[in-house]
């Protein structure tokens, strides 16, 4: 994504339009961390249309202390324009270790999204090597829920 350090949703979100044309049913939407919220924002926009599924990976749906991730909550995520852009719904991978996001998150894309909700164990951020993390290079759950 263009300015990824920090990420900018005002640039992320024209870019995802951009990038993704009109969407239709068979569009698979893949996020991971903020690029969760980021396709968040994006199915929130979106005046018609709806994507065929989408997975997030590490999301989540409530700033998390971070100010480089400030702009992407502005506003409080609308899950009512959310929900019925995806023709086969939501899966939520999560971690039971993640050091950033909590498995909480995880519940709430549930609750609020009717999200399917896998939970991996000790996989940490699911990332590349982070303050020692070991990176996460296969993730088989996400193949299994395609």
């Amino acid at each position: 994504m263009p300015d990824s350090d920090p990420p900018i949703l005002a640039t992320w979100l024209p870019h995802l339009k951009k990038i993704i044309g009109q969407p239709d049913d068979e569009l698979v939407l893949i996020g991971h961390s903020i690029g969760t919220v980021a396709i968040m924002r994006y199915l929130e926009s979106l005046e018609s249309g709806r994507v065929g599924k989408v997975i997030f990976v590490a999301g989540f749906t409530d700033q998390l202390g971070f100010r480089e991730l400030e702009n992407f909550f502005e506003t409080r995520l609308d899950f009512s324009k959310i929900i019925d852009k995806s023709k086969n719904g939501f899966v939520a991978i999560q971690s039971d270790n993640d050091p950033f996001v909590s498995e909480q998150y995880g519940e709430r894309l549930k609750d609020e999204l009717g999200t399917k909700l896998v939970v991996k164990n000790n996989a940490g951020h699911m990332s590349g090597s982070v303050d020692g993390e070991q990176s996460c290079t296969e993730l088989l759950e996400l193949l299994e829920n395609l």
